[in-house]
């Protein structure tokens, strides 16, 4: 499995019962899966939930956005990802909230504070 150790890491923090933030996920994953191979992220990732209700999505900044070695897809194919994202979370379930275009700091807050009202 392409994401067994997410997988896995989801399950043990989960059992914790403490807030756990990932940067990407089985989510993430099985987009990618279905993308690639065309497997429906429905079938890769079942029924359950993986992740509490709301899921936080940062669209592609241009200002952000660099190509280098390490990003080797343009811009236009993070918008694309993005878009398959956010449907797939939201077919999946999950209440979306879109990070403000703010510093880091100031979107960590935005989180918490996010978090904190529900």
């Amino acid at each position: 499995e392409p994401y067994r150790r997410q997988r896995q890491m989801c399950i043990r923090d989960s059992q914790k019962g403490d807030l756990v933030f990932f940067d990407r996920g089985v989510v993430h994953a099985a987009v990618a899966l279905e993308h690639s191979s065309g497997i429906p992220y429905s079938k890769t990732l079942g029924q359950n939930r993986h992740y509490f209700e709301t899921i936080f999505l940062a669209p592609p900044w241009s200002e952000n956005f660099s190509q280098d070695k390490d990003r080797r897809h343009g811009f236009s194919a993070a918008i694309d990802e993005f878009s398959r994202l956010e449907r797939a979370f939201c077919d999946l379930g999950y209440d979306i909230v879109s990070l403000p275009k703010v510093s880091p700091s100031a979107r960590a807050n935005f989180v918490l504070n996010t978090l904190k009202g529900q």
